[in-house]
């Protein structure tokens, strides 16, 4: 919620994040994510290429950020790192049986709801990486939006035409 910092996903896998500086310009920071990979000599991180459908950095835990990409099934958790020349590995938080399609935070970071175009929804706690409550069919349709309306709610839309409420 910072006004003088705005964070674009490029093609390619790429987040650029731009922030006004006090003397008028501007900070320009890529980050490149990077999948840790079993090799023959070990273990090696490679760049993950695959566009970025929506992300959501996390409250109190600079850096953070909650992701997912085009066409995945997969919600997503990096830290990330500002030395170019380091890597910022991609963790896997849980999996929809569709692709993923919408995500919400809640304001303090400590959980995230993730909604599936096959209708799901799913609540999960990122202290623990644990999915702390599911619907599989909260919407007939894809979820579009998710926003925690409260510590324990979470209001959905979904491209069936309906806004829901949901207790977790």
């Amino acid at each position: 919620n910072d006004p003088s910092h705005v964070a674009v996903a490029e093609v390619g896998g790429t987040l650029c994040s731009v922030k006004t500086a006090a003397s008028g310009g501007c900070i320009l920071t890529r980050f490149q994510l990077h999948k840790k990979i079993q090799s023959q000599d070990g273990f090696v991180y490679e760049a993950v290429e695959r566009g970025w459908r929506q992300f959501e950095f996390l409250a109190g835990s600079p850096g953070s950020v909650l992701f997912f990409q085009n066409a995945s099934n997969k919600l997503l958790f990096s830290s990330l790192v500002a030395d170019p020349s380091c890597e910022s590995p991609v963790f896997q938080v849980g999996t929809h049986s569709g692709c993923v399609s919408a995500v919400g935070c809640l304001v303090d970071g400590s959980m995230a709801a993730s909604g599936a175009e096959d209708g799901s929804l799913k609540v999960w706690g990122l202290g623990n990486g644990t999915c702390l409550a599911a619907s599989m069919r909260a919407h007939d349709k894809p979820v579009t939006a998710i926003a925690f309306t409260g510590a324990l709610t979470v209001a959905t839309g979904g491209a069936d035409g309906w806004v829901r409420t949901w207790a977790v």
